[in-house]
C-alpha cells in the first residue's frame, strides 16, 4: 500500500521562519534555492511507495525539515548547474588520460575474487595479487 504525502498528513518537523519565500531560503552550499515549498502555497499530493516514504522521512528529521522542505531542497540541488574550475577539469583529464594508457583489463570475476579475500589472510595489494 503507497503511502500518501498530502499537506494534511506530511509529518511536519519544524518550520523555519526565514524560510517564508524563495528569496529568503537557500541551499546548504549557501545558493538561492529554485524551489522552495511554503504553507501558502498550492500543493499536490504525491503517492509513494512506504520504502521511498521511510527514505525520505528520516533525512527529513535529521535535518529538521518537512518532507516537502526536503524535496524541494533536493529539486534545487538536482537543478542547479554543476560548476567545476579549470584545475578540477586538468585533473580529470589527467585521470581518464592515466586510465586510458593501462595496458591490463581485469574481468569481474578476478575483481569479486580479490574483494572477498578483503579481511581474510589471504588479502594482498591489487599489485601484489
Amino acid at each position: 500500500m503507497p503511502t500518501i504525502f498530502s499537506p494534511a498528513t506530511v509529518p511536519t518537523v519544524k518550520w523555519s521562519a526565514r524560510r517564508k519565500s524563495a528569496f529568503a531560503h537557500h541551499t546548504p552550499s549557501g545558493k538561492p534555492a529554485i524551489f522552495v515549498y511554503a504553507r501558502y502555497m498550492k500543493t499536490r499530493s504525491i503517492e509513494v511507495d512506504d520504502d521511498t516514504a521511510a527514505a525520505l522521512t528520516q533525512p527529513a528529521v535529521e535535518r529538521g525539515v518537512s518532507i516537502p522542505e526536503l524535496v524541494a531542497e533536493l529539486m534545487t540541488l538536482d537543478a542547479a548547474p554543476v560548476v567545476a574550475d579549470a584545475a578540477e577539469l586538468a585533473e580529470l583529464d589527467s585521470r581518464w588520460k592515466s586510465f586510458e594508457a593501462q595496458q591490463t583489463v581485469a574481468d569481474s570475476e578476478e575483481v569479486v575474487r580479490w574483494l572477498q579475500s578483503w579481511g581474510t589472510p589471504a588479502f594482498r595489494s591489487w599489485r601484489a595479487r
